[in-house]
């Protein structure tokens, strides 16, 4: 089921943003590493209480993993990345923001000079 699977993206896509590996997620919320792997391939139904619960520890919310629904119009992996990268820095302070925005400036200029 195509909504399964981009939930499970959008899950996987948290998770690594936080830097965490399954196995953590599943000792942070209970859940074993198979299940979140389930889930993430969008192989696994989830019940809305238990992705509350992957949200809440990986500092999300719900409407960050159903904001693809939002329009009907599902983000290619670059906009869900930017999605994912942007809701990593609203937890960020300011001079990490800051250095992340010198880091994305010299990723663009070395990609705009062929590097």
């Amino acid at each position: 089921m195509k909504i399964l699977k981009t939930i499970g993206e959008k899950i996987k896509a948290s998770r690594k943003a936080k830097g965490l590996s399954q196995e953590k997620l599943g000792e942070l919320t209970g859940l074993s590493t198979n299940y979140i792997g389930q889930i993430e391939r969008g192989q696994r139904q989830v019940a809305i209480d238990t992705l509350a619960q992957i949200t809440e520890v990986l500092e999300t919310d719900l409407g960050t993993i159903f904001e693809d629904f939002k329009t009907g119009v599902r983000k290619s992996p670059a906009e869900a990345e930017i999605s994912v990268l942007t809701e990593a820095a609203r937890r960020m302070g300011l001079e990490d923001l800051k250095a992340l925005r010198r880091i994305a400036q010299k990723l663009s200029k070395s990609k705009k000079q062929g590097r």
